[in-house]
């Protein structure tokens, strides 16, 4: 799985806002700005929908990307679960 490249865009929001030296408490709403940008967010709500429903990163490459640290992929998937929840509330998550 570490062999996959991470999607850029995916990559790159994640280095910039997920980093855990980048969080604040208005983090969400400033990446809620950020994807306001229709092609940005529906590019993003989708490798984020694969992130979940297909494991498109690994713990290990979220790591490198952010610095923060999830044991499991399990713990990785609840924690994209929840930001999924912040952005999009109950919308359903499907997959490209």
């Amino acid at each position: 799985m570490d062999t996959k490249t991470v999607p850029i865009l995916f990559a790159d929001t994640l280095r910039r806002h997920f980093n855990v030296n980048a969080f604040t408490k208005d983090w969400i709403e400033d990446l809620k700005r950020e994807l306001s940008n229709t092609h940005r967010d529906v590019q993003f709500r989708s490798e984020l929908a694969d992130a979940i429903l297909k494991d498109t990163i690994t713990p290990a490459q979220y790591e490198h990307l952010t610095d923060e640290d999830f044991d499991t992929q399990e713990d990785l998937n609840k924690w994209l679960r929840s930001v999924w929840q912040d952005l999009y509330g109950d919308l359903p998550i499907s997959s490209s």
